[in-house]
């Protein structure tokens, strides 16, 4: 990804000065856009927020005082791949800066008389430019979610035993959220205690190390239980079966269902190059693997 949006410095110039001139209205602005988002979404307040750091008012905040046009870079792919977790169409980011350019319209009309035309084309080719960065980001989350999934896939096929499927799902998880350590736990049946059955970054006795190996859960806060419910991948349902039986973990490579592992591998490869996979975060794709490596 490039690390500067793709525009001429004469256009920057205006941006920053159509921009500034925008900056006291902003607040009206953002609630108008906020009221048109809402007509046509229904988008919860994690989803609304990230789309907010898209736009322009937030863009001023890197470029009316500071020109650090790379700054707004990195802060567009972030919420990008943050959007990218939430599961959010692009096709709705699109939308979202075109609400918003409607609604600073008459604003910029008001302000720069017969300049509109001229301020309103360049305003859309930085939201342009804005969107490219942030589609890149979204993408590239799409694919790390992807290759991970299929690791975990790969893990589960190759791994000897459970234990050490529980090690590479975790060296996997830490590394797609860039986390040096880590533990993995497992509810024991018959208790609301969480017992460690993997660990990475640090040991039981030198630093950094877990004082803790196992929590006591309240009651009320069992962990829920899910079960596929479809022949698509990742698409899970609440359901209430008996927990999975941590003491078993001698049974072979060869009983961890792979055929049913390999069909949905198959999916993901087949959806890779379509891009347009919904991948869940690595927490649902632990829940996916638990539910088809279970005998």
């Amino acid at each position: 990804m490039s690390a500067v949006l793709p525009l001429k410095d004469s256009s920057r110039e205006l941006i920053i000065e159509v921009t500034r001139a925008l900056e006291p209205y902003f607040p009206d602005i953002t609630a108008k856009w906020r009221e048109k988002i809402a007509q046509e979404f229904d988008f919860d307040g994690r989803i609304l927020v990230a789309l907010e750091q898209l736009q322009l008012a937030a863009a001023c905040t890197f470029i009316c005082g500071k020109n650090d046009f790379k700054g707004l870079v990195e802060s567009l792919s972030y919420h990008g791949s943050r959007l990218a977790k939430l599961q959010v169409d692009t096709r709705a980011v699109a939308r979202s800066f075109e609400l918003y350019l409607n609604v600073c319209e008459p604003y910029v009309g008001s302000l720069f008389g017969e300049r509109r035309a001229e301020l309103m084309a360049t305003l859309e080719a930085f939201s342009s430019a804005c969107f490219v960065v942030v589609s890149g980001a979204y993408f590239d989350a799409k694919s790390e979610q992807n290759a991970a999934l299929l690791s975990i896939l790969d893990a589960e096929l190759s791994a000897a035993d459970l234990p050490s499927v529980f090690e590479q799902v975790l060296k996997i998880t830490a590394k797609v959220f860039g986390a040096s350590v880590g533990v993995l736990m497992l509810k024991e049946m018959g208790s609301n205690r969480l017992q460690a059955r993997a660990k990475l970054g640090f040991s039981f006795t030198s630093p950094p190390r877990i004082t803790k190996p196992s929590i006591e859960l309240p009651e009320r806060s069992a962990p829920a239980k899910f079960v596929p419910i479809s022949q698509a991948p990742f698409r899970l349902a609440r359901a209430s079966f008996a927990p999975w039986r941590l003491e078993d973990t001698s049974r072979a490579a060869n009983r961890f269902a792979p055929e049913r592992s390999a069909r949905l591998k198959s999916s993901l490869l087949s959806s890779r190059s379509e891009r347009s996979l919904p991948a869940k975060s690595i927490r649902v794709a632990g829940s996916a693997f638990a539910s088809i490596s279970r005998t």
